[in-house]
């Protein structure tokens, strides 16, 4: 960067995006019910919280791989444990 070129942060979560990339597609069989999820200003944890209430499923049912920023938009992957359902 030169000294002509100037950076503008911006504040707020629309300013700072987070996309997650799944290491491997779903197959669309088995235990699990894979969903990708939008959040902002709201913690990962909260977010899975919420999910396993509304799927009457326990906490550790879900999973996720790493926490996102709570102040972006984040998309993120969740995996719901059915078992044979």
């Amino acid at each position: 960067m030169d000294g002509g070129d100037a950076v503008r942060l911006r504040p707020g979560a629309a300013h700072f995006r987070v996309v997650e990339v799944p290491a491997y597609e779903p197959c669309g069989t088995g235990e699990h019910l894979y969903v990708e999820v939008e959040k902002e200003n709201l913690t990962t944890e909260a977010l899975a919280s919420a999910l396993a209430r509304a799927c009457g499923r326990r906490p550790g049912d879900v999973g996720f791989a790493g926490r996102k920023d709570r102040h972006a938009v984040a998309r993120q992957w969740f995996s719901i444990h059915f078992g044979d359902e």
